[in-house]
């Protein structure tokens, strides 16, 4: 029989066992270790490892989104899916199809979710839909706390930042260097007699998974505003090193 055997280190710490079954190998085994990478706007590359070595298997693939489900039938390990939606959520697993003509069980379920297409310059968003503010990149705070219903200048929806909340948020990669670009918004405080709303402010960041790299071209204080009206405010971005 197969042993267990456990080993510790404090006397009060341990590990449990429980509902042991063992069976007979099955007659054609399933693959294991089914990994996602390397992902793009359209793509991702699966790879997994296969104990009979098999060269034949079918991708079970559901997009999150709409929840259609695509069978794909595929005879190369790894394997990069094509012609996926940007921005959008999936989640696969893989069955062995063995020499027999049997399918093993699946493998575990993996999810992964296509990155955003790269933006032309000019680039406008008003805030109204939420399919391209998905591609707006918190870095500090949680994006369900920018997109703010009213209080906006024109439509329903606006950015909402300050209070109580730090926040940094980063806009899609734009196809053009950040220091020939100018940005152009508007822009009110909740109030102008109170300090609580803190400050706004516009910059480039060189690492964008790291929030200290910030640095501000443009600051608005609250308290500046003679009214709670949005005023438009436009902040040049030519001193940004290359590739901020």
């Amino acid at each position: 029989m197969p042993p267990l055997y456990g080993t510790g280190t404090y006397s009060y710490n341990y590990f449990y066992v429980d509902d042991i079954d063992v069976q007979l190998l099955p007659a054609c085994p399933r693959a294991y270790n089914l990994k996602a990478y390397d992902g793009t706007a359209t793509s991702v590359t699966l790879e997994w490892s296969d104990t009979i070595n098999s060269t034949s298997w079918v991708i079970e693939l559901t997009n999150e989104s709409t929840g259609t489900v695509s069978t794909i039938n595929v005879t190369s390990n790894p394997y990069t899916l094509q012609g996926l939606e940007t921005a959008t959520a999936y989640e696969c697993y893989l069955e062995t199809v063995c020499d027999d003509g049997t399918t093993s069980r699946p493998t575990q379920t993996v999810g992964f979710t296509t990155s955003c297409e790269i933006r032309p310059v000019p680039y406008t968003y008003d805030f109204e839909t939420a399919d391209e503010f998905v591609c707006w990149t918190p870095v500090s705070g949680d994006q369900s706390r920018y997109n703010y219903a009213n209080h906006t200048d024109n439509g329903t929806y606006s950015l909402r930042f300050g209070g109580a909340y730090h926040r940094l948020i980063l806009l899609p990669e734009l196809e053009t260097e950040t220091n020939q670009l100018q940005i152009t918004f508007w822009s009110r405080p909740s109030s102008i007699t109170s300090n609580g709303c803190g400050t706004l402010s516009v910059g480039y960041v060189t690492d964008p998974n790291d929030e200290s790299t910030f640095t501000p071209v443009g600051t608005y204080n609250g308290q500046n505003w003679t009214s709670s009206v949005f005023m438009p405010q436009t902040e040049y971005l030519m001193d940004a090193p290359e590739g901020a």
